[in-house]
């Protein structure tokens, strides 16, 4: 038999009565007995998976993968997220250790099982299984033009006349080409017309954190850049913790769950939800139209997940754990919440229990990923 030892411990015992049988590398004969850890052990100790025995074969595993009971093969045009059967046609055959499934064929609530059978070429060894199912993990993607989510139609939909914390998940590319992006936008426009700036927004503008606060005086309002920036751009290509606080006279900005940005001297004016010429009624996910409907659209390239906003200023505490945690729906005072984990539906569900649900606007689609 053969003991190997790896970093001084003995991690698996195989039978090889014969070491010299067809030419087999160890490896093989790992495959064939239906060893699974030991292959893997092999392999991170510098084991050549496309070494040939006698015969030419090498050591190759019949991998079938199933997804809720249909045969998956990789490489086919199912999307992951429709809610009938899937297009999969497998089983496939794949080198060891070259078992993956594609992320874009990866839905939520899914029961995946692997059944792995050596094959040396010549004799089958003894299958082995496994089985994980996946989480309900979804969020939307929005391509940069007409997408986004109307949550809202209403002036002051959310009771909100002075302070307030937006915060969500974001993902924007590297590539992108747009530089405006609005996460949370509510009766939002913007002019260097006083009169017409009112509602509040969350945006990414030129790569950084931004705020828009409009309440129709001048010392709060300053056209046409935002109220208040990050002093640093925001990650690309990753999943990051957005979210701002306003209370009276302090505002902040956080990403990721660390402050970027205090100003304890801001305008405490009560927020203006009139925007003369301008005004609309708008509460939009990943979309805005500051100069009124009739002008400029914007919309965010890129993923955007669990927004949540609040007729309050949140603690800095209570943003830290939002930004480490799972969502805390029990945080008082929210009044919006869109986890945007609705999988195949066009709907937007709002999780604060005030009915505002949300419905998809152009080719805004849900997506299997998510924080």
């Amino acid at each position: 038999f053969v003991r190997l030892l790896v970093g001084g411990a003995g991690v698996s015992v195989l039978e090889l009565p014969d070491p010299e049988e067809h030419g087999r590398s160890l490896l093989h004969r790992a495959a064939h007995a239906g060893r699974p850890n030991l292959c893997k052990a092999l392999l991170d100790a510098g084991a050549d998976p496309k070494l040939t025995d006698a015969d030419g074969e090498t050591a190759v595993y019949t991998m079938a993968w199933t997804v809720d009971g249909v045969d998956y093969i990789a490489g086919s045009a199912d999307s992951g997220l429709d809610s009938g059967t899937p297009d999969f046609i497998g089983p496939s055959t794949t080198v060891w250790p070259d078992d993956t499934v594609l992320g874009e064929d990866v839905g939520p609530s899914e029961t995946w099982i692997c059944t792995a059978t050596p094959d040396d070429g010549d004799d089958l060894g003894t299958p082995a299984s496994t089985a994980v199912t996946t989480e309900d993990c979804t969020s939307v993607v929005l391509d940069g033009s007409g997408d986004g989510i109307l949550v809202g139609n209403t002036e002051d939909l959310l009771g909100i006349t002075n302070a307030f914390s937006i915060s969500a998940w974001v993902w924007i590319p590297s590539t992108t080409t747009v530089s405006t992006h609005p996460i949370f936008t509510a009766e939002h426009t913007t002019s260097s017309t006083l009169a017409r700036n009112s509602g509040y927004a969350m945006q990414v503008l030129g790569g950084s954190l931004a705020l828009f606060v409009g309440t129709g005086q001048e010392s709060t309002d300053t056209y046409p850049d935002p109220n208040w920036y990050s002093p640093s751009a925001v990650p690309t290509d990753q999943w990051t913790h957005l979210s701002v606080t306003r209370d009276a006279s302090t505002v902040r900005l956080y990403v990721d769950g660390a402050l970027v940005l205090e100003d304890t001297t801001a305008n405490n004016a009560d927020l203006s939800y009139d925007g003369s010429d301008y005004e609309h009624t708008r509460y939009a996910i990943g979309r805005s139209f500051p100069n009124g409907l009739s002008n400029v659209e914007l919309s965010l390239d890129g993923q955007v997940a669990q927004v949540g906003v609040w007729s309050r200023a949140l603690s800095t505490s209570e943003i830290a754990a939002l930004a480490s945690t799972s969502f805390d729906a029990t945080l008082s005072d929210l009044v919006g919440y869109w986890p945007l984990n609705d999988g195949t539906s066009a709907t937007a569900t709002d999780g604060s229990g005030f009915g505002n649900d949300g419905a998809f606007e152009g080719d805004t689609a849900p997506i299997a990923d998510c924080p």
